[in-house]
């Protein structure tokens, strides 16, 4: 295999994915990787640890054979954060190859690649993060995956990657204040109780005092409640989202390429100067520390193609960015990832594709699986004694027996409502089945449609379950007969999470 430190990707072809192919290549392909890596599990080999540091600054060790691969130290990650939403979500670490190069930085596991190759040697130090910073909050189904990128927020609020103005840090610290201490209680909350509360680096004591005077303002508000609010906020900074690259232009002035779900933008000072959204994006190349955007833009029916050209810092940022821009484009961009190009003997470049779920996959199976909230425990900052208070670390969540340090808006399942909705479901279909039993070349007889209007009328009523034959209520279970249809559990299939309509999936064919 040759490579030459270059790579191409064409985001319009990438766009012509079916959608049931790639779903079939993915449903494949993990079943052949695990069972050949747990026969190697098998053998005797020496082992490998892995630390992992999360989120809410806990520690964990893995233990792998020597041969793992990085899928399987995610997957081990994810069940034991007991995380449902995980495709938001990644492991890093700092690679010891380019500690000496210019631009070196933190590095994704690859999920395809054995961790000892790419981590090199020990200790094995990873670190849990968000990878895809989601477009709306309301997109996350689950409160803990809200609770995550709220944590993932303050981190990079406060070490200074997302900057903000003195008032947007007022407003945020007032809500994360409001979620790990509670309600404001001047016998609990004296003056200087927000001392060493820092939301933002080199915090001074003015910014302090306005926060405390927000935090007046929010009570009665649940932690869930002030966690979104704080998302809503922080999703309207500039560097909201974006993974940023060190750069130079053709100027040779330093300027900074950000990638996020939107497209790719340039950055000087903190301040974009252009943005290319990836609806005009062709095809997106690099060679060692040369990078190539290729566009075509539509003016009154008129196309025009243009290319905007700069210079990374080094080879492997370079390269890095390549990646960053295929897995962005990928996972908020398509429907289902493409399939993978075959692999030869002899070729120019790199062929890396994102081989994960989408955002699309992601949260169509979440409203399909309609769960309900969880309780967990909530890791904060500081000490405190307020309303809100939960004692102890943890891994994230708690068994059902410790719900009074639980969410406050946590919620448990209804399986009630679930077998009254299977039930309804059931009766539809049946009374489908007796339509399509109804002569075709004649128009059905008053009565058939009387009988057939009766049994779709008794659907909706408060029991479903009454619209079914007596032989095949004995089949169902007693209890759901018994239990009222809530319309609360049941989610539209055809529903927008953004009421502005600024985001759409595309399906097969692109634009």
């Amino acid at each position: 295999m040759i490579r030459f430190g270059t790579g191409t990707y064409n985001v319009r072809d990438s766009e012509d994915v079916i959608p049931f192919k790639a779903a079939a290549v993915e449903a494949s392909s993990p079943a052949n990787t695990l069972t050949s890596t747990s026969s190697k599990s098998s053998a005797p080999s020496s082992s490998l640890k892995c630390i992992v540091t999360f989120l809410d600054d806990t520690e964990h060790e893995f233990d792998f054979h020597k041969h793992a691969l990085g899928e399987e130290l995610l997957e081990q990650v994810y069940d034991y954060l007991e995380l449902v939403e995980k495709d938001f979500f990644g492991l890093q670490f700092i690679c010891v190859v380019d500690v000496e190069t210019a631009g070196s930085r933190m590095r994704w596991i690859d999920p395809k690649k054995s961790i000892k190759r790419q981590m090199m040697c020990p200790p094995y130090h990873l670190f849990f993060r968000v990878k895809f910073y989601v477009s709306n909050p309301s997109k996350l189904i689950e409160e803990y995956t809200r609770y995550q990128v709220y944590l993932q927020l303050r981190k990079d609020i406060l070490e200074g990657k997302l900057p903000c103005t003195e008032q947007e840090a007022a407003i945020l610290g007032s809500y994360a204040a409001q979620s790990e201490l509670g309600d404001y209680s001047s016998d609990e909350h004296k003056e200087n109780y927000l001392d060493k509360f820092h939301i933002v680096p080199h915090q001074n004591a003015s910014l302090t005092r306005v926060i405390a005077q927000y935090h007046k303002h929010h009570t009665g508000q649940f932690p869930a409640d002030a966690e979104y609010k704080f998302l809503e906020i922080a999703k309207t900074l500039p560097l909201y989202g974006f993974d940023l690259y060190e750069a130079k232009d053709n100027d040779n002035l330093d300027i900074l390429v950000g990638v996020n779900c939107s497209g790719i933008s340039i950055f000087k000072n903190d301040i974009i100067l252009t943005s290319f959204p990836w609806a005009i994006i062709v095809k997106l190349s690099f060679k060692r520390k040369f990078f190539n955007v290729q566009m075509k833009e539509y003016d009154n029916g008129n196309s025009k193609d243009s290319v905007y050209a700069f210079n990374a810092i080094s080879p492997p940022n370079c390269k890095m960015l390549w990646k960053s821009c295929i897995e962005h484009h990928t996972f908020f961009r398509l429907i289902a990832p493409p399939t993978a190009p075959q692999k030869s003997l002899f070729h120019l470049g790199s062929r890396f594709r994102y081989s994960g779920r989408t955002e699309y996959q992601s949260v169509e199976e979440m409203r399909r699986r309609a769960q309900g909230e969880r309780n967990f425990n909530r890791n904060y900052s500081m000490t405190h004694h307020g309303k809100y208070k939960i004692d102890g670390g943890g891994k994230g969540l708690i068994s059902k027996n410790e719900c009074q340090a639980s969410s406050s808006l946590s919620t448990t399942s209804n399986s009630d409502a679930f077998s009254a909705t299977s039930a309804a479901d059931f009766a539809s279909r049946f009374s489908n089945q007796c339509r399509r039993l109804l002569p075709r070349r004649r128009a059905p007889s008053n009565f058939q449609q009387n009988i057939i209007r009766r049994r779709m009328n008794q659907i909706s009523e408060i029991n479903p379950v009454s619209a079914l034959p007596d032989f095949i209520q004995q089949w169902l279970p007693k209890a759901s007969s018994s239990f009222k249809l809530s319309q609360d559990m049941t989610i539209p299939e055809n529903s927008c999470d953004n009421e502005s309509h600024d985001e759409c999936y595309f399906p097969a064919g692109g634009l």
